[in-house]
């Protein structure tokens, strides 16, 4: 349970973060190393070790913030959400494709996205935007280009009139603790451990053995695919979300 007080953040003495420039992610134990190929990817580790426990996403009175390609989003407190910057593909989650906090007055008239509950984590990738809501489920919104939303589908949502009200949560067959949204694909641990990603699949980087992309049409959905980690992989995940809000 994320405590309502005001939240520092600690590290896990067994678990830390090493120079995000060299691309890699070092644990105490030299053993469990995990070396990225791009800044997207040192993005995305960043944003799973952080956004469950207080730093991009923190505590419910601590506002919370992720920066994507050309937008950012700000959880509230009181869980409202809200996003500013570019929104060609309804990142923004405004149900259009007005630009937001480019012109004078814009910001303090900025409206909250209409989710429908509060947000306790969110991750903004290139060109969509994804939350995790109070109870666990997830809502991604933006561009939908290669399943990145999760709706088994490719279509844009956030851009038209109603779109924002009517959208449902991923299925992910359990509740999400953790989401991070890189380029094109978004990843999400699971209660219980297990992570599920989603979107572009080339280079393998969803995980499945496969360079299919997931979310994009019925045959691949997102919730009957789940990666199967081995023990090694397991620590390794685990040890990104040492981290905890006291």
């Amino acid at each position: 349970m994320i405590s309502r007080s005001v939240c520092k953040c600690t590290t896990h003495p067994e678990a830390k973060l090493l120079d995000l420039n060299t691309r890699r992610t070092r644990a105490h134990d030299a053993n469990l190393l995990v070396v990225h190929r791009s800044l997207d990817y040192i993005r995305m580790y960043s944003t799973v070790l952080l956004a469950p426990l207080g730093v991009t996403v923190g505590c419910h009175n601590s506002n919370s913030q992720s920066a994507g390609g050309q937008h950012t989003c700000a959880i509230l407190d009181g869980g409202g959400v809200k996003c500013w910057g570019y929104n060609d593909h309804g990142e923004l989650g405004y149900d259009g494709k007005d630009d937001k906090g480019d012109a004078a007055g814009e910001m303090a008239g900025l409206d909250t996205v209409n989710l429908g509950a509060s947000a306790i984590a969110i991750a903004a990738g290139y060109s969509h935007t994804c939350v995790i809501l109070a109870g666990g489920g997830v809502k991604c919104w933006g561009r939908g280009g290669y399943g990145r939303l999760g709706y088994d589908s490719t279509d844009n949502k956030g851009d038209a009139l109603g779109e924002m009200a009517s959208l449902g949560t991923v299925n992910l067959n359990a509740s999400a603790i953790a989401i991070t949204a890189g380029m094109y694909h978004t990843c999400a641990i699971l209660d219980g451990g297990g992570v599920n990603c989603w979107g572009y699949g080339a280079n393998g980087r969803l995980g499945y053995d496969s360079y299919e992309s997931i979310g994009d049409d019925q045959v691949t959905s997102v919730g009957g695919a789940t990666i199967t980690a081995s023990s090694a992989t397991t620590a390794r995940i685990t040890l990104l979300v040492l981290y905890k809000c006291t």
